[in-house]
């Protein structure tokens, strides 16, 4: 792990030290679901739960969610029915629309992935406060701001 003391990461281009940021995350994430019987989550389906938990969703708020295809979405979602995380709920208003709803199970992962994220974000408040807080949270609403516009111009574009 790299020394905070060295100058590692003024020199790192941003994207890497975002990458790797974001490993402190998966890994406490990773290590409670397996600590909870939950080993066999699929790649991505620890934030796909976490978001159904949050606010609900059906496949195609999964797909954007997550910036991957339909296709992939259905695959992942198939992994998370198999696995009893998840379940697909037909809309009764509009029969062409299912709803991805938690199981029992799916809705103690959500809650040991929020507590993982929790943690971590507590560990990095008491590191560097909440002044240092609001201005990563800041740069990086920026930075999506920035992925944003692109995703705009590139789809006026199509």
């Amino acid at each position: 792990m790299p020394e905070l003391d060295k100058t590692w990461w003024h020199e790192a281009p941003l994207a890497v030290i975002l990458q790797e940021a974001r490993r402190a995350y998966v890994q406490r994430v990773r290590a409670g679901l397996a600590g909870g019987g939950m080993g066999d989550m699929p790649h991505q389906g620890a934030r796909v739960v976490a978001g159904i938990q949050h606010n609900g969703t059906n496949a195609r708020d999964v797909s954007a969610e997550l910036g991957i295809s339909k296709q992939a979405v259905s695959k992942l979602i198939d992994s998370l029915v198999d696995l009893d995380y998840v379940e697909r709920v037909p809309d009764p208003d509009d029969r062409r629309v299912v709803t991805i709803g938690l199981t029992e199970r799916g809705r103690a992962a959500a809650t040991i992935v929020k507590e993982a994220v929790d943690s971590v974000d507590e560990e990095l408040l008491a590191k560097i406060g909440e002044e240092g807080a609001f201005g990563m949270r800041r740069g990086l609403a920026m930075l999506i701001g920035i992925a944003y516009q692109d995703r705009q111009r590139t789809s006026a574009t199509e």
